[in-house]
Order: C-alpha cells, then structure tokens, then sequence
C-alpha cells in the first residue's frame, strides 16, 4: 500500500522514460539503497483509473521531501507538466541533466520554487556511460538497457543518504544486548534514527521553519507544541536532530533539559554538547578539551 506521501517523487518527461525507470530499479537495489516502490513516487506506477492525476502529482511533489528531477529540453519546456511539478516543489530538488543541458541552465532557477533547495548532481547521460537495466512499471514486461554514467547515479544516492531521506541513510545500533528495535513506549533518542518513521512531512517542515530563521533577528526561536504523550521527544531526538547535523546551515550543540543540571550533566548537559561539537571539528583548529569547556562555560554562564 502507498504511503500517504512518499519521500522521494521523480520528475520526468515521458520521453525520457527509459532513463527514469532505469534510476527508479537501480534505487530499489541494494547498490542503490534498497527503496521500496512505496517510498518512491511514480506516476506510472501509482495513479489509477478514476484518481484525479493532476491533483494527485501535484499534491505529491509539493509533499515530497526530495524530488529528482530530470532537466532536459522537454522537462524545461515552461508549457511542460514537469515544469509545474518543479514548481510545486517545497522539499530538496536534486537536478540531473539530460541531452546537454547544463547543470547552471537560468530555466532550472526560474523554475524552482522559492520555497524549495536545489543541489545539481551532475550529466546523468554523459559519456562513458554504462548499461543499466529497466523493467517499464507501467507494464511490468517492457525492459531494456539506458546508458547511465555511473558516478552520477552513484552522486544522487550518496546526496539521498546525506540529507537523511534513504532508507541506508542511518544504521540501528544496540547499545546493550538488552537493547530491542521494538522500544514500546519509550521514546527515540539519538542512535534510534533507524526505527523512527511516519514524520517525514514534520520533518521537512521543521527544518524549512528552522531555515527560515537564519536571516531573522526578531525570531529566533522554534516551538514543537502539542500534547503530551505525543512524541515530540522522539521526533527531536530521533527525527530532526540528526537530519540538522548534516546540514550545512546548522551546528546542534546539545538537547538539554532545564532542570538536573542542564550546565554541566555529564550526559546530555551544554558542556558535553559543546565538546562533542569542537571534537568533530578538530579539522577546523577550534577543539577545546572538556575541562576548558566547562571552565569558560562557567565564566560565561554562572
């Protein structure tokens, strides 16, 4: 059964076809993240007779977290439906480019939404290329071969597990043989990023508010607000907090709690935050040890 939204939605002009089927079975396999058909929104598989099609793709491709979209001559075209899909698109937009088109083509900015991110993958059918397999989901029977350039098929799934969407973007880790990835009742923390699922919209949204932020100097602050029992720990913990490590607009520092020492708790308090931080910095020459953390911390905030 089809998610009510899927995570990624395909964007393509009919005649390239062959070149989205090819993507769409090379993301199913393993080599390719291991996707389930119902993650993935394709027209050709997923509207049925009687459904109101242009409704439908539209409310999918502005719902999606990812779209990929295939920027040819024929996609561009501004009289074209992908061009309207492009348009509708609120999540990430990862363009590949067919027949020439170039990655800095000014149709594909004047195309995207203001409210949607692009990152450019690259030629999807530059030269060489390698055969790759597609079976049409239109009928299940069709296949054939599409040349595909290997680094920009192998680009895209990378972009997907670096923006957290793919189902190979994080592994589940017990950290005690007592450890179940059927928790109950108790909620997700970080580590949990595996078992969490069904906010993906949440998701999106949160981040996209959090975005909107940045250039605020009156608003600085994001409220997750709703009942208790609900699961907002879960979906700070598990959902959004990692999914904000791997932005590049953010640095989290740590989830705290006001009460229990929300300073200096030697498990989840500022100070520990801060030097988890500098140490995955230390690239950078900003790493500080714990104790000179905890000592300007200290100066800083009594």
């Amino acid at each position: 059964m089809l998610r009510l939204f899927a995570r990624l939605f395909i964007s393509y002009n009919r005649k390239e076809s062959p070149y989205a089927w090819a993507i769409r079975q090379w993301l199913m396999s393993k080599e390719g993240g291991g996707w389930s058909s119902e993650e993935i929104f394709f027209d050709a598989s997923h509207l049925h007779a009687g459904v109101d099609w242009e409704k439908k793709l539209l409310a999918q491709a502005e719902a999606a977290e990812v779209m990929l979209f295939l920027a040819s001559e024929n996609s561009l075209n501004i009289n074209s439906f992908c061009y309207r899909e492009l348009k509708h698109a609120k999540g990430t937009v990862l363009a590949v480019t067919l027949g020439g088109v170039r990655f800095d083509d000014e149709r594909l900015d004047r195309a995207l939404s203001h409210s949607a991110k692009t990152r450019q993958v690259t030629q999807l059918d530059k030269s060489p290329g390698a055969p790759f397999p597609y079976t049409s989901p239109v009928d299940g029977v069709t296949t054939g071969t599409v040349d595909l350039h290997p680094d920009c098929l192998a680009g895209i799934g990378a972009a997907l597990r670096e923006l957290g969407v793919a189902p190979n973007s994080y592994s589940w880790k017990p950290k005690s043989p007592e450890d179940s990835p059927y928790p109950g009742l108790r909620p997700l923390g970080e580590g949990d990023e595996a078992l969490f699922c069904g906010r993906d919209l949440e998701i999106r949204d949160g981040i996209k508010a959090l975005e909107d932020l940045l250039p605020s100097v009156l608003n600085r602050a994001l409220v997750i607000q709703a009942p208790s029992g609900a699961g907002k720990s879960s979906f700070l913990r598990a959902g959004l907090w990692q999914r904000l490590r791997r932005n590049p607009g953010f640095t989290p520092l740590a989830i705290i709690r006001t009460p229990n020492n929300p300073l200096r708790n030697p498990d989840w308090g500022l100070v520990r935050g801060l030097f988890h931080t500098t140490e995955q910095s230390r690239q950078k020459n900003i790493a500080l040890d714990y104790d000179e953390i905890a000592r300007r911390a200290a100066d800083d905030l009594p």
